[in-house]
């Protein structure tokens, strides 16, 4: 067995009941090195949030950057590298499509490998080096709890660098992860409900999950997902399967915690159609409803977990046109200068029309891509058509595309940051105190003169605040408030 070659066999009197599953936790050999990592990740956060409060906004990654590849692509001189970030454009573009596609239902997304290179001993995807882009995710940009979860995936990405140098050359090592929408945003949701709103690539409708499993040898790794509602299969039911099976001692582990499991899958026939199954089995077990796939079926409808995966890649597949526009399209937004910020917004819209005209020609597909509502206005509005009623049927088009919700992509978690119009009376204003170009509103920090969330950046970095009139133009602070007797 896989575990027993690497010699991280857990050290347990109470031997687990479900053979196929073993908790990483349990390996001595990686608790060391979870907690140096843990400690490096918040180094680095932590260095990035003293320069955003030096003022250097510049040096901070943004929490959400729409752009990154495009600009690689863009000014890369290499053919070969320039394909290759080309080709990372069209992943991220087609699993973005996939994501939005499927938003409110299940979908299965095919393994992705990442090509390990053992000189700078670390996982690239499409010349792309991951210890990069997950440092860069460390933005202090974003929300709190997204600071965690991104600390997290560093740590993560660290002890899989570990297992793949540890792994024989004809060996393989599984790893499975559960990794739920987090509470935060499901708050958010359930307080907001704002069609407007962004929910960083989360789906707390239905409380989205995905389920992963990695696939580590010495040639890379093998990333393969799965996005189940976390309706009926909750958090309860998860820890409580888990717990039953004894893969985890503590059935009141929060999901903060669970996201931060690996389990050692030691069956090598157990795939994560058998996990979700397994799932689907208790969950209906538990709640008394039938269960597939997350979702309640009628208890005559058959449960094909292979079929389920021939429907999603051929969905996928045809996607292959909208995939292709949307890469083209990031790479104009990137060319046309926009800042990030700016281009995630534009992004957004961009999807949006795309797939509401998507479904008035697919009306089925309404419910699943938006929701109930959209679904039926789609509906009506073909009626109407029918009738030759075509003025009521343009007005009530452009009624529900504006209440239409935006469309969802992982952008793993919001940043605070807006794009302002240039047209608008906040943006004179601080053009007035020194700020050129495009601006930036922070909707998340004070100002420190006034305490007002009035703060606007620009793309060099400098900054004013539209109420107290204060400002920081090329490191030289100003400063408008009176001072007091």
């Amino acid at each position: 067995m896989i575990a027993e070659q690497l010699d991280f066999y857990q050290e347990t009197e109470n031997l687990s009941k479900y053979q196929p599953l073993v908790d990483l936790d349990t390996v001595n050999l990686f608790s060391d090195s979870k907690k140096f990592y843990q400690k490096r990740a918040e180094y680095i956060l932590n260095g990035f949030q003293q320069k955003l409060d030096n003022g250097e906004f510049l040096e901070v990654p943004l929490a959400i950057n729409v752009l990154s590849t495009a600009n690689k692509y863009l000014e890369e001189d290499d053919q070969t590298q320039k394909v290759k970030y080309f080709q990372a454009i069209e992943q991220d573009s087609s699993r973005l499509i996939a994501e939005a596609m499927r938003k409110n239902s299940w979908e299965y997304y095919p393994p992705v490998f990442e090509e390990y290179d053992p000189i700078q001993n670390d996982l690239k995807s499409n010349g792309i080096n991951l210890s990069d882009v997950l440092r860069n995710g460390l933005s202090p940009l974003a929300k709190e709890e997204e600071k965690k979860i991104r600390v997290q995936e560093f740590v993560e990405h660290q002890v899989n660098l570990e297992i793949i140098n540890l792994i024989e050359d004809d060996h393989e090592v599984r790893l499975l992860s559960i990794k739920e929408c987090p509470d935060y945003v499901i708050d958010e949701y359930v307080n907001n409900k704002s069609s407007e709103k962004l929910y960083g690539g989360y789906v707390p409708e239905i409380e989205k999950m995905v389920i992963q499993l990695t696939k580590l040898s010495k040639q890379g790794a093998s990333i393969e997902l799965i996005g189940l509602s976390g309706k009926n299969i909750d958090h309860q039911i998860i820890t409580q399967f888990l717990s039953e099976k004894n893969i985890i001692q503590d059935p009141n582990i929060t999901k903060m915690e669970l996201r931060s499991k690996q389990f050692i899958v030691e069956d090598d026939s157990l795939n994560i159609f058998d996990f979700v199954e397994q799932l689907d089995e208790f969950s209906s077990e538990k709640t008394g409803k039938n269960i597939f796939l997350g979702e309640i079926i009628s208890d005559n409808q058959e449960k094909d977990y292979l079929n389920a995966i021939e429907q999603s890649i051929s969905r996928q597949k045809s996607y292959e046109t909208k995939v292709k526009n949307l890469s083209r399209y990031l790479i104009d937004l990137c060319e046309q200068g926009n800042h990030p910020i700016k281009a995630e917004q534009e992004l957004v819209q961009f999807l949006k029309r795309s797939l509401f005209n998507h479904v008035l020609e697919h009306n089925e597909q309404a419910k699943t891509i938006f929701n109930d509502n959209v679904a039926r206005d789609i509906a009506m509005i073909n009626v109407l058509i029918d009738n030759k009623e075509t003025k009521q049927a343009q007005d009530l088009m452009k009624e529900s595309f504006n209440k239409a919700p935006l469309i969802s992509f992982c952008g793993a978690g919001s940043c605070g940051l807006i794009a302002v119009s240039q047209s608008s009376l906040e943006s004179k204003t601080v053009h007035s105190l020194g700020l050129k170009g495009e601006v930036i509103k922070d909707t998340v920090r004070a100002c420190i003169f006034c305490g007002k969330k009035e703060i606007f950046y620009d793309t060099k970095g400098n900054k004013a605040c539209a109420n107290c009139k204060s400002s920081e133009i090329n490191k030289n602070i100003k400063s408008k408030l009176r001072k007091t007797a």
